[in-house]
């Protein structure tokens, strides 16, 4: 009994949306379309039938064309669509790639500061074996002042404002 109630359902639910959808065809043709508005400018303006043919022939050559230029427009949009999809993952390649050279610049940075410790390193070694121990403390002192003029320059330059430019 479920079976054959469930089965008269399903039956009524496709029959009507078979005719929901062969009726909509209807209305939406552009000849139905140009006719149903010809029909209410007839009742309107008391149109006789040959006004009426021409209204229907006017009507139809203006839904068709407003039909294409929906058509050319709904693919132009379509276009652009696409276009701004392959832009958007052309900017996220590029993002990826921006970051990639960041990290290469980051990392020839270290080994860049690494390098140059390593240099001072050497230096001081050289100085050691040429210098009295004396005469090295003094030089550690000045390598050790000029460090922390450096260090205030970077962190003066960090903290001083950017000034604006002046306009006239």
């Amino acid at each position: 009994m479920k079976k054959i109630l469930f089965s008269l359902i399903a039956c009524a639910v496709m029959v009507g949306a078979t005719a929901q959808e062969a009726a909509m065809t209807d209305v939406n043709s552009s000849e139905q379309r140009a006719h149903n508005l010809a029909l209410r400018m007839k009742q309107e303006l008391d149109l006789n039938e040959k006004q009426l043919e021409k209204v229907k022939q006017i009507q139809l050559e203006e839904i068709q064309a407003k039909e294409n230029l929906r058509k050319e427009r709904r693919e132009e949009m379509m276009e652009k669509r696409k276009a701004m999809a392959e832009e958007r993952e052309a900017l996220k390649e590029n993002k990826e790639a921006l970051a990639a050279q960041k990290e290469e610049l980051a990392a020839k940075r270290q080994a860049a500061k690494e390098e140059m410790s390593l240099l001072e390193e050497t230096t001081k070694k050289k100085m050691k074996a040429v210098l009295s121990d004396e005469q090295y403390e003094r030089y550690l002192m000045l390598l050790g002042k000029k460090e922390a003029k450096q260090e205030m320059r970077g962190t003066q330059a960090k903290a001083r404002p950017v000034m604006a430019p002046k306009t006239k």
